[in-house]
């Protein structure tokens, strides 16, 4: 079957960069950062928190994510942020969460 590709936080970033409805649209950078904010924001007060009020569900984070860090490693390898008319993907977006976890992990984690 294929993956289903839903997830609130992502999609909410994607609506950022991608939806008109919003008052303006954001760069990836900029919801990248605002995204960031709103989640060390949300590891300090889960239930009172702005994220929990855009994106009702979420879970509680028990690491900080360093989503510019990982933006501009990913950027160095693929043209995220150069590109014009081509907006991020869900994949894309994922994957720099994934890199964020990483370097958040790293020296953390020891291997079996």
């Amino acid at each position: 079957g294929r993956l289903k590709e839903r997830d609130a936080l992502f999609e909410l970033v994607l609506k950022w960069i991608t939806h008109p409805e919003w008052d303006m649209t954001l760069t990836l950078r900029d919801a990248m950062s605002k995204t960031e904010h709103l989640i060390d924001e949300h590891m300090k007060n889960p239930n009172g928190s702005e994220l929990s009020r855009k994106c009702p569900g979420v879970a509680p984070f028990f690491t900080r994510l360093p989503l510019i860090r990982a933006l501009d490693f990913f950027g160095s390898r693929v043209s995220v942020e150069e590109r014009q008319y081509v907006p991020p993907t869900f994949s894309e977006v994922r994957q720099i969460f994934n890199i964020a976890q990483v370097y958040e992990m790293r020296g953390t984690i020891k291997m079996l």
